[in-house]
């Protein structure tokens, strides 16, 4: 065993020496690193300075048969180079992701909403899930001071700093968390098919409304007065005082992934394998570009580039003003493409696979303009 250590030591060093003898410094598009998470139903990255945060879990098998997850964590990671930071054990079952705000990490089991430090993985309180809560938001989120989780009796927000429920909205069930805050105002799309807003302070609903064409899944705010929601095929803008819509764009060819914003510009692809960038306040065509290597349910935008992953597995970068494409890159194949897999920042893009596996790719640097 210790000649097998040993030699995998000397082999590491001379692949290190290898790359920087012949390949120089890496290039975006490169793969840096990988990571095993695990099977978990839903494992979206978070990057935030300089550390890149997921869900991981030990198999429990049994002779050469791997089952479900025995041990769930929450695991970070330094973002350029893969090394372990900290884990911690979640008491149960998990796929619900993490967010990350100042100094705190949030994650989710099926007992409990936890937090922890975000730099040594202490803990700083723990939530526990009432028996009516038992299905938690698919996701979590932070905005100011609060945390929010969704699950069959409504949303509820917590204290940041606490844990302590600040209130709770019981109006609707919630299982899939798309909640945004702005201007003291907390926007819920919730499995009802209403928007519904909610005071931040006090949880008390202002308004709510139906969207004319039901169905909308998909919601994201720009800007301090503005909703744009969108379903498989259509856009839908309106001002958050309700008193006026601003407009609406239909027969987009089927809407594959949620929304990316940044800029003022939305950024979407459709069934067509095109990658859309639309402008939000007046819902005009800035650009559509196709998308090489198949269809697409994530993108996101950072430091100037739009990033986007295909069901073949390929990760392509465009210029968010013009459209072109800067790179791609080959990612090993899985048997199918998770939705919200994708997280960008610190010089680095995490892509999480069907397959188990985390990967790191280097990033395109910020433009001279970001």
């Amino acid at each position: 065993m210790k000649r097998i250590l040993i030699l995998s030591a000397i082999l590491a060093a001379f692949a290190v020496a290898a790359f920087l003898v012949f390949g120089g410094t890496p290039k975006p598009g490169n793969i840096l690193w990988k990571a095993r998470f695990g099977h978990t139903a839903k494992c979206t990255p978070v990057v935030s300075e300089g550390l890149v945060y997921f869900l991981k879990y030990d198999p429990f098998t049994v002779g050469t048969r791997t089952l479900w997850g025995d041990t769930f964590y929450v695991k970070a990671v330094e973002a350029r180079t893969g090394r372990r930071k900290w884990s911690v054990t979640l008491d149960d079952w998990s796929s619900f992701g993490t967010a990350v705000s100042g100094d705190t990490v949030v994650s989710a089991d099926l007992s409990a909403v936890h937090a922890v430090s975000k730099t040594t993985g202490a803990e700083k309180w723990r939530h526990q899930i009432q028996p009516s809560s038992e299905f938690p938001a698919l996701s979590l989120a932070i905005f100011g001071q609060s945390v929010y989780f969704g699950c069959n009796d409504g949303l509820h927000a917590l204290a940041a700093d606490t844990g302590d429920e600040r209130w709770a909205f019981a109006g609707a069930p919630v299982s899939d968390l798309q909640v945004e805050v702005a201007s003291g105002v907390v926007l819920l799309l919730a499995d009802d098919g209403k928007v519904h807003a909610l005071d931040e302070a006090t949880g008390a609903e202002k308004w709510s409304f139906v969207p004319e064409k039901s169905g909308f899944t998909r919601s994201y705010a720009v800007g301090p007065d503005l909703l744009v929601l969108a379903d498989e095929d259509s856009l839908f803008a309106c001002d958050l005082t309700m008193a006026k819509e601003l407009w609406r764009s239909e027969g987009i060819e089927h809407i594959q992934s949620r929304l990316a914003c940044a800029d003022g510009t939305l950024y979407f692809c459709n069934h067509r394998m095109d990658l859309r960038a639309v402008d939000a306040r007046t819902g005009r065509d800035i650009w559509t570009t196709p998308v090489p290597g198949g269809f697409s349910e994530s993108a996101v935008v950072c430091a100037g580039t739009v990033y986007v992953f295909t069901d073949n597995n390929v990760l392509v970068a465009f210029d968010p003003k013009t459209g072109r494409e800067k790179w791609r890159t080959a990612l090993p194949s899985s048997s199918h493409t998770m939705q919200d897999n994708l997280a960008a920042g610190d010089g680095i893009v995490a892509v999480t696979l069907a397959n188990g596996y985390l990967y790191a790719v280097m990033a395109s640097p910020p433009s001279a303009s970001d």
